[in-house]
């Protein structure tokens, strides 16, 4: 079996193991970890959602998949294509599946907004506006944080209630050219961005960050907040496009694709006949191609990798024979 795709700098194809020896090295593998490797933070929601596994998502008129109180509603006319980084070293592939938006028709992305109220004793001074006021004098409206709810809120309890007067709750909603899907371990990460580069690092940083999770050794092994991921040589990243996708993106996504993708394990290889059960970063984005009727197969592989002189085509070669293997076996 062949465990590294490209060798260190020179690409000299990887080490042959047995099949004991590579069995063993898969279970030593550690899956990519959303707190360890992807840059992700609960109280950082602007720009990233994140589907928990296991998880619930379901359809939201028009065109778009929600969970909680936040949705996403995808363009009706995006492209879709992969990021991919990897790694020269360790031969480790990462891969992200992205919907970039056309001119005019942008991915929204509506979040619930979190409103918290403060008590100050009524015997401290607080300046507003310029003038020193009492707390007591202050209305319970005044210690509230803006959002964009035409209602606000007087008792922050009130949150609570929403639903039940058929009120919504508040969101803020954004828009953006690129939506960004990347599954790990613990789910499925949405990043949005305006701009590619911000796509493009997202996914080196987790091949970096799995290098310095995995403690390879070497000269090459340093933290990410040091330096940007471009500092990192062994990381190599192609940014492929694929094909349009469908305007009813959103509810494929919401019916087909995420509902079974949040109920799967997250495994570096399996079986054949457990592969159903099981799911990674490259299957994750061959399923999104298959639910589009979409195809990459390998030799669209080689032939990127041949016009890609940091690649080459003898990697190349070896890269697509086992995509299209992949491909063959991967049910949606």
């Amino acid at each position: 079996a062949l465990y590294s795709l490209w060798g260190p700098e020179a690409f000299i194809m990887g080490t042959f193991f047995s099949q004991a020896k590579w069995e063993e090295t898969l279970d030593a593998t550690v899956p990519p970890s959303l707190r360890a490797t992807a840059t992700y933070s609960p109280l950082v929601r602007d720009q990233q959602m994140f589907l928990e596994r296991p998880g619930r998502v379901v359809y939201s008129y028009p065109n778009a998949f929600k969970q909680g109180g936040d949705a996403v509603q995808l363009s009706d006319a995006a492209d879709a294509s992969m990021l991919v980084a990897y790694d020269t070293e360790a031969g480790r592939v990462y891969a992200g599946f992205l919907l970039t938006a056309q001119e005019g028709f942008p991915h929204k992305y509506s979040r619930t907004v979190q409103e918290v109220s403060f008590t100050v004793p009524s015997n401290v001074k607080i300046q507003k506006d310029g003038l020193m006021m009492s707390a007591s004098s202050l209305t319970s409206t005044s210690m509230l944080g803006s959002t964009s709810s035409k209602k606000r809120m007087t008792d922050p309890l009130e949150l609570e209630h929403f639903g039940e007067t058929g009120d919504a709750p508040p969101s803020q909603e954004q828009r953006f050219t690129y939506c960004l899907l990347y599954t790990v371990k613990e789910g499925i990460l949405v990043y949005f961005s305006d701009d590619l580069e911000s796509c493009e690092e997202l996914v080196r940083g987790i091949a970096v960050r799995y290098r310095d999770e995995s403690k390879l050794p070497g000269p090459h092994v340093r933290r990410l907040e040091e330096k940007h991921s471009r500092d990192f040589p062994e990381i190599r990243s192609i940014h492929y496009p694929i094909g349009r996708a469908s305007p009813v993106v959103g509810r494929i996504f919401a019916d087909q694709v995420l509902p079974a993708e949040l109920q799967r394990d997250f495994k570096t290889s399996c079986l054949v006949e457990q592969q159903p059960h099981f799911t990674n970063c490259v299957v994750f984005c061959i399923r999104c191609m298959m639910a589009l009727n979409l195809a990459v197969r390998g030799y669209d592989i080689q032939r990127v990798c041949s016009d890609t002189p940091a690649v080459g085509p003898v990697a190349g070669q070896v890269v697509g024979e086992m995509w299209e293997q992949l491909w063959r076996k991967v049910s949606p």
